[in-house]
């Protein structure tokens, strides 16, 4: 008698656990879902060197794209990755096409891995070159994203049924703030304490 008590509540228990991760799979059931993080400071700056397309080693971590099949077959995907100013483009590229495995499956990618050259899931034809007139001129004579309103945006394509190509987007928005002027601080003393103290190190 007690065994068969152990065994329901052993099942019991196992269903309990298992219907989180069921419910998910159903709600996302035959989808592909993409989620974009920044990891820049709200009105945080963004200097060109933090873009460098030469020398990722060295950049620091910009954003991360996390992507989930949730098809119970793999997929084909192709993703495209961009920031723009209002309607000037900053960068604009897309990936070549790669494969995820069946659910479930998560792929992450950061900006290191996009930006990258010559990798499985790197952006094609990126140049921050590419950016239009007045934003590209601010960006190279100040070494950094001018002050604006900024939409990092990531879009993941899909075949569906073998029919239509679907399209999942996520953007996500941010304020750059690019500061012209300077206020010294230190060394420094009020105007009537006489001369401020030599500072003779860097």
């Amino acid at each position: 008698m007690n065994k068969k008590i152990s065994q329901k509540k052993l099942l019991l228990l196992t269903i309990f656990l298992l219907l989180p991760s069921v419910l998910s799979a159903q709600a996302f059931s035959d989808t592909v879902v993409v989620d974009l993080q920044l990891f820049i400071p709200e009105a945080g700056i963004l200097f060109l060197n933090d873009l460098n397309l030469t020398n990722l080693g060295n950049a620091p971590l910009i954003f991360a794209v996390t992507i989930e099949n949730y098809f119970m077959i793999p997929k084909e995907l192709v993703l495209h990755f961009g920031i723009r100013r209002g309607n000037d483009e900053l960068i604009d590229g897309m990936s070549n096409p790669f494969q995820i495995n069946p659910f479930p499956a998560r792929i992450y990618l950061t900006s290191q891995t996009l930006l990258s050259d010559g990798g499985q899931y790197s952006l094609q034809n990126i140049d921050i070159g590419n950016a239009t007139g007045e934003l590209r001129d601010a960006i190279l004579s100040q070494g950094k994203l001018p002050t604006g309103l900024y939409q990092f945006y990531v879009e993941v394509d899909y075949e569906k049924n073998y029919v239509s190509q679907r399209t999942v987007i996520d953007v996500v928005e941010i304020n750059i703030n690019s500061p012209t002027t300077l206020v010294l601080i230190s060394p420094g003393m009020p105007a009537e304490m006489g001369e401020p103290i030599e500072i003779f190190t860097t």
